[in-house]
């Protein structure tokens, strides 16, 4: 980043953060596979690489702006390869940690910290399943190539297409 004051304001972002969520997941919730510390916060820049634009946060916007894609961000670096298994699904115990734990980003009471994404015009949290286009049956098509959108597939390719625009690389696990 060039700019200095981005600079700053995403360094009190990381140390506010950062640390907490690292200590956190070693000890308190299960991933779908291992995940070590450098790839959680390299994930989380790529992330912040995707988000912080120029249009979602232009020169002159309020800082609030650069927590709230922050913590998205976060989210999803530190969150996403939480696991689920028959007894617990530790997404949602992430969520619950998350929210009670970090008040200043305001989340929908409905649902996990993962349903939703940032509108980027109004800089609100929207549900995925918003996103979600009608179905169209076509008789003509191969019942094993259609697919029915649901909010999960919708994630998956949200993040896909950001994290391939800029080049890094990107590998699903699950």
């Amino acid at each position: 980043r060039e700019i200095q004051s981005e600079k700053a304001n995403l360094t009190i972002l990381i140390e506010r953060y950062v640390p907490m969520c690292l200590d956190v997941l070693r000890t308190r919730f299960k991933k779908i596979t291992p995940v070590t510390d450098f790839s959680m916060v390299q994930t989380l820049c790529y992330l912040l690489e995707c988000l912080l634009t120029s249009k979602n946060t232009p020169q002159d916007c309020p800082k609030e702006w650069y927590e709230l894609y922050f913590v998205y961000a976060a989210i999803w670096a530190f969150g996403g390869a939480m696991f689920q298994d028959q007894l617990v699904d530790y997404r949602v115990e992430f969520s619950k940690w998350w929210v009670t734990e970090f008040k200043t980003i305001k989340f929908p009471s409905q649902g996990t910290v993962f349903d939703y994404f940032i509108d980027n015009e109004t800089k609100k949290f929207v549900p995925w399943a918003e996103k979600i286009t009608k179905f169209n049956f076509d008789p003509d098509l191969p019942l094993q190539s259609v697919l029915v959108h649901t909010a999960e597939t919708i994630r998956l390719r949200y993040f896909m297409d950001l994290l391939m625009a800029n080049s890094p690389p990107v590998m699903l696990v699950g």
